[in-house]
């Protein structure tokens, strides 16, 4: 029988090999179910549950948790040990980090299930979804590349898409190479000079989401950080479009 657990730290970063020190290839947040297929030592090999993904983690970051009821909205949050803004944070959560909120409340605040306290309008509902993701994306600006992030302590290019459509309650693969294939039309590229809001636009290993028919948002190791920029300064760098997506017009 499959044994599954939850991601017990803010982040933890999973590795391409047993050693916790070769490629991180993934970033999992927070309340996050994998399934735990090994464990050698202090070294577990697991399967993300949101995606997919395997790969390798420290074994002392995940625990059993309590069944989710929120997520965070915000693109970082913090837990607190008092419902007390003046005091000093404990840890923080990050984007769509699935939590258990009680129903203890005070000065704004909710209590988790796991004794700490979330500033309550920084929650949402777990099923909760938020159509426009070009919105969703804007909220990562700034946020500095790193390779395999997925959160507001750094993320990549298909992390933010991940992220964002995930946030509009659409499943996504976590790489660019399988995000190309995922649901949408592909769109003509006579159709490139007009492309709309919420469009995926796919490079070489790369990939960005349209902000209307000239803006691009992608979090791109060119600049290290998430950035708004024209589409043809893109394309140039990336020599030219591979594929147009279009997932949906958000609302």
């Amino acid at each position: 029988m499959a044994e599954f657990q939850n991601i017990d730290a803010p982040i933890v970063t999973m590795f391409n090999s047993p050693d916790l020190s070769g490629e991180p290839i993934n970033t999992l947040l927070y309340g996050e179910r994998i399934e735990v297929q090994s464990q050698k030592g202090d070294v577990a090999k697991i399967k993300s549950e949101n995606d997919g993904y395997e790969g390798f983690i420290d074994a002392e970051l995940m625990a059993p948790h309590s069944k989710k009821t929120h997520k965070v909205i915000a693109p970082m949050t913090h837990l607190y040990e008092e419902p007390n803004f003046k005091t000093e944070p404990f840890v923080p959560l990050y984007m769509l980090s699935p939590v258990h909120a009680t129903e203890e409340k005070q000065n704004g605040f909710v209590k988790l299930g796991n004794g700490k306290w979330v500033f309550e309008a920084h929650l949402g509902n777990i099923t909760d979804t938020h159509a426009d993701f070009a919105e969703m994306a804007l909220k990562f600006l700034y946020t500095p590349y790193v390779w395999g992030g997925r959160s507001a302590a750094g993320i990549d290019c298909s992390g933010l898409v991940q992220i964002c459509l995930n946030a509009a309650g659409l499943p996504c693969p976590r790489d660019t190479k399988d995000q190309v294939h995922i649901y949408g039309e592909n769109i003509d590229p006579a159709e490139y000079g007009s492309l709309r809001r919420g469009d995926l636009v796919f490079f070489e290993r790369h990939v960005g989401i349209m902000l209307d028919s000239k803006l691009i948002v992608n979090a791109t190791s060119r600049h290290m950080s998430t950035v708004v920029e024209e589409l043809s300064s893109v394309v140039d760098s990336y020599s030219g479009i591979i594929l147009v997506r279009r997932v949906g017009r958000p609302e």
